[in-house]
């Protein structure tokens, strides 16, 4: 404990020494009879790089800067050079607050994404030099309030910040890029509002096609194609873009034609499905619905929509073709087997019933034959199958005479 109270008089003993030597010193008059501040060190300044030949020393810099301006006249700022060539991301909310700072005196409210673009590039001072460079707004103007043009800088600007706001809120309603915008400002402005009109249709032509409901897979992937093309706006040619758009206009009618082919085909298959088919319209059957897979696959990669479209209607009408003729030939089939079928005293002794046999009576039997002749429950049996139908055909007899003797 004493020895931390010494230690600590000791210190405060040496620090007032130094102040009360510091405070002599300052008192003590130069040669001209001026109080003299302390130094405890002489500074060095490194010396600035050559010009003209001469080394510009710090005494030198110096006796340049106190030198009075003209009168009546403002020092113009230099064109600044970039102290930097790429910007932390931590750094990036600085710069804007600067940019903000500047942009308020200016009435400006708004700092648009293509100086943010900048911003992540080079410092915020030279981000704003080129800025003003590419808007060809003068710089000196803009940020000397002094100056004559310094209005029609600032008007100029704020005009610029308009074109970029326009350029962003186009580019957004679609989801485009506008940085083909941003590349033509490097060339001129003018070649930058030309690339503007094209983003303004491209943006036109993809919320007409964003706008149209589609229902079907296939039509919407045709959609889909035509915006990726969209998306790549700077790229299209005249003749593309016209074509988007023609396919733009028949996407509600390729979607309605699309729903009627496939509503018809789709009842087309439930018929098929409940009638017996023959060989010859089951292996039609079988090709048809692979057409139709293959279509629907084509449909989606085609170039020329409308006449794989076209294939799919004309498909549509085959599968109602064979509808018409598996329905006729199923009709005849019936009458064929009502007419050959057997007798009732056969369909009986195949029962094992009598023909005076009751509803009740005949379906009891069928069902424990059934059961018994089936061909899952015989397979090592090769007249089981045609001994079930068989069994079919006599239920089929024996129950049409039993109810015709229930109703007389």
């Amino acid at each position: 404990m004493f020895l931390w109270l010494a230690c600590a008089a000791f210190l405060a003993a040496f620090v007032v020494a130094t102040w009360l030597y510091r405070r002599m010193r300052k008192q003590q008059p130069d040669k001209a009879g001026h109080p003299q501040p302390l130094r405890s060190r002489p500074q060095s300044h490194p010396q600035t790089a050559p010009k003209n030949g001469r080394t510009v020393t710090a005494e030198r810099v110096k006796s340049i800067a106190v030198q009075p301006r003209p009168s009546g006249k403002r020092a113009a700022p230099l064109p600044p050079a970039p102290a930097v060539q790429h910007v932390h991301a931590s750094y990036l909310p600085l710069q804007k607050n600067a940019i903000h700072a500047v942009f308020s005196k200016l009435n400006v409210p708004y700092i648009p994404a293509y100086l943010v673009n900048l911003l992540h590039q080079y410092d915020a001072r030279y981000a704003l030099h080129r800025f003003c460079e590419v808007s060809s707004v003068p710089y000196s103007s803009l940020m000397d309030p002094g100056d004559a043009l310094h209005s029609a800088a600032r008007d100029e600007l704020a005009g610029f910040v308009g074109f970029l706001i326009d350029v962003e809120e186009t580019a957004k309603e679609c989801g485009l890029s506008p940085d083909p915008v941003y590349d033509a400002l490097a060339e001129s402005k003018r070649r930058a509002e030309e690339c503007l009109d094209r983003l303004r249709a491209a943006t036109r032509l993809a919320k007409r096609i964003t706008n149209t409901r589609l229902s079907f897979p296939p039509i919407q992937a045709l959609a889909q194609g035509a915006l990726a093309k969209v998306k790549a706006w700077d790229t299209l040619r005249p003749d593309e873009t016209a074509e988007i758009a023609s396919l733009a206009d028949k996407l509600e009618t390729y979607d309605q034609d699309f729903a009627r082919a496939e509503e018809s085909i789709n009842e087309a298959i439930l018929k098929l499905r409940a009638v017996r088919l023959t060989d010859a319209n089951d292996a039609e059957y079988r090709q048809l619905l692979n057409e139709r897979a293959r279509l629907r696959h084509q449909l989606t990669i085609t170039t020329d929509f409308g006449s794989a479209l076209e294939l799919f209607r004309q498909l549509a009408e085959r599968f109602g073709e064979l509808v018409r003729r598996a329905a006729s030939e199923a009709h005849t089939g019936r009458r064929r087997h009502r007419r050959d079928g057997p007798s009732i005293e056969d369909a009986c002794r195949v029962l094992n019933l009598s023909v005076r046999a009751t509803v009740q009576e005949i379906k009891s039997a069928y069902r424990r034959l059934a059961l018994q002749h089936h061909p899952d429950r015989n397979p090592t049996d090769p007249t089981a199958k045609e001994k079930f139908q068989n069994l079919n055909a006599a239920y089929q007899v024996a129950m049409m005479s039993a109810q015709a003797q229930a109703r007389t």
